[in-house]
């Protein structure tokens, strides 16, 4: 089970992390989200997520970020070591379950 975990030194939590991955990240856009993918010194895979007011409201916001958490959590794996990956919710993203979700990350896995 613990290899399937996804604790908080997986997590991109300060500011200036989430700086850094924006200006040396490579950006892939997809219809919900923006992917931007940057190299760290890490040796894991780590996770940003961000969702804007325009998104929708707390509750909206949370979810779709649960459902980003998750996918991340059980498809670890196969993405790439020592980068950090930021997710940036599009508005569209709420209404998205988790399978649309996994269908639309699940690309980035195949890049």
């Amino acid at each position: 089970m613990k290899a399937l975990g996804f604790g908080k030194e997986k997590r991109i939590l300060k500011d200036d992390e989430f700086q850094q991955v924006y200006r040396k990240g490579k950006r892939q856009h997809t219809k919900n989200f923006t992917v931007i993918i940057a190299p760290n010194s890490q040796g894991y895979m780590r996770l940003g997520l961000r969702a804007g007011k325009k998104v929708g409201s707390a509750v909206k916001r949370n979810k779709t970020k649960r459902l980003v958490r998750e996918f991340f959590r059980l498809n670890q794996h196969k993405l790439g070591n020592s980068q950090d990956y930021l997710i940036i919710a599009k508005n569209e993203a709420a209404a998205l379950n988790y399978h649309q979700t996994f269908d639309e990350l699940s690309k980035l896995c195949d890049r």
